[in-house]
């Protein structure tokens, strides 16, 4: 009997896929990044479980004033997975070690889900993307921190990848209810997928049941959290999001929803170029065929205007990146999740695009931008030696600013700063790529990390020439 053999694309995925581990574990190693509002949540299931306990289930937070703890404006899963632990017998320390394992897992399940998505839906280059996609991204520190972002991204991603490889509907509606649960802002981004995954593949009318099960776990969640506001606040809305202090002054919203794409300390473009030329691209397709195709184009203009609604929004919050960040923090979840539809949705558009054996001024173009990206993302790998001190790149003080940023204290000291930490500060992540190496072992798993991004990224271009000769299949032909 001949002996199964493992092709060097998966040797390669598999690789790579160690790589980042190895980085989630330096970062862990370095010291976990755990925030205040991590601590909050904590003591704030702990609010959560004498309310229950004493039977109040409205205005949690006003039948304990007087105990010094409050359920703060956080995400419902977080608190949802926190008093389960407690119920458990699961103490403080045990509850935060419980986060930071999921932010672990949730990164390292992001390539998996592209990985899956591969497999079910016959697709070679997608698994290729995904990993390449997380190594170059700023999921590599996150994924040694407390905060949620990594596990609302993978469960947003989960969602979506179930949807289009057409697996069974209770399935999608389980993924979209838990990924609702962990941004008040993801159920109406879901409803959106849900409209792009209706005009996917055809015939539409079998594409209605999944996309139906989008828009019921929304609504489900949608409904949890309003009900989980009223058991904390005793009002169905967020009392943190409509307080009239915390919301951006209408002549800076422009600013910040600049800042949150461009802006050389918090742009996205610097911290995940390939993400953000992905996206563009997509929805560049989408603008292009609206009037000769305009169901092929739902994919690119409704990622368009749900990356405009998720920015738009984000602008008009007082700290748009999140209050501490590595990157544009509270952008971050939406960003595999819509570059798996767009690529999905438009993949033979892509490869025409990238057909770079024809033509050598293109192959020229895309080895220089490969090299960018390569590049710019070196100080991705590296924040993981810096553990929690990359937050002081961007939040830490200096000459400029040196009393802390507190909105509540003076709001027009926090503004002027923040435009400054934001445009005109020195970059830090030039500084992180220059001048702060933070132990010699950089260099070389630096090197490494160069190498298996550059790997990857031939590997996925070789499966995009594998694709170019091959006949258009519909979206999921393996479910």
């Amino acid at each position: 009997m001949a002996r199964p053999t493992v092709k060097p694309g998966n040797w390669l995925f598999l690789s790579g896929l160690v790589l980042l581990g190895l980085l989630i574990y330096i970062g862990l190693d370095r010291g976990a990044a755990v925030v205040g509002d991590t601590e909050v949540v904590i003591d704030g299931s702990r609010a959560v479980v004498s309310c229950l306990s004493r039977g109040v289930f409205i205005n949690c937070n006003r039948a304990i004033a007087t105990a010094g703890t409050v359920v703060g404006p956080y995400p419902a899963i977080q608190y949802v997975l926190a008093v389960a632990a407690r119920w458990l017998g699961v103490g403080d320390k045990g509850v935060l070690t419980g986060f930071l394992a999921l932010s672990a897992l949730g990164v390292l399940s992001m390539p998996l889900l592209f990985c899956y998505a591969s497999w079910k839906g016959g697709w070679p280059e997608v698994k290729h993307l995904g990993l390449l996609l997380i190594l170059t991204s700023p999921f590599i520190w996150y994924g040694s921190s407390s905060f949620a972002e990594p596990m609302a991204a993978a469960l947003l991603l989960a969602m979506v990848v179930v949807m289009v490889c057409r697996c069974h509907p209770i399935l999608i509606l389980a993924t979209a209810l838990t990924a609702g649960l962990t941004k008040e802002f993801v159920p109406p981004i879901a409803a959106v997928i849900a409209v792009i995954g209706l005009f996917m593949s055809r015939p539409i009318r079998d594409n209605i049941r999944r996309s139906a099960a989008v828009l019921m776990g929304a609504l489900m969640a949608a409904i949890f959290n309003a009900a989980f506001n009223i058991f904390r606040f005793g009002t169905p809305l967020n009392t943190d999001y409509s307080l009239p202090l915390l919301r951006t002054p209408p002549g800076l919203r422009m600013n910040f929803f600049t800042a949150l794409w461009v802006s050389p300390n918090a742009g996205i473009l610097w911290f995940w170029p390939l993400a953000v030329i992905l996206l563009c691209i997509g929805v560049a397709f989408g603008i292009k065929i609206i009037s000769r195709s305009p169901i092929e184009a739902v994919a690119g203009i409704s990622t368009g205007g749900a990356l405009l609604a998720i920015s738009i929004g984000l602008g008009a919050w007082f700290a748009p990146f999140g209050w501490a960040a590595w990157g544009p923090r509270l952008l971050l979840p939406y960003i595999p999740a819509l570059t798996f539809l767009v690529w999905v949705a438009y993949r033979f558009r892509f490869a025409e695009l990238l057909k770079v054996r024809k033509s050598r001024p293109r192959m020229v173009a895309l080895m220089s931008i490969g090299a960018v990206i390569a590049v710019m993302s070196i100080p991705q790998a590296w924040s993981a030696f810096n553990g929690p001190e990359v937050l002081n790149g961007f939040f830490g003080q200096n000459e400029r600013c040196p009393r802390p940023l507190v909105i509540q204290v003076d709001a027009d000291y926090y503004y002027e700063c923040i435009q400054y930490l934001t445009w005109t500060k020195r970059p830090f992540l030039l500084r992180d790529a220059s001048t702060q190496i933070p132990t010699p072992w950089a260099f070389p798993l630096g090197a490494i990390h160069l190498l298996m991004v550059g790997a990857s990224a031939r590997r996925f271009i070789t499966s995009i020439h594998s694709l170019q000769v091959s006949v258009p299949a519909r979206v999921g032909n393996s479910g």
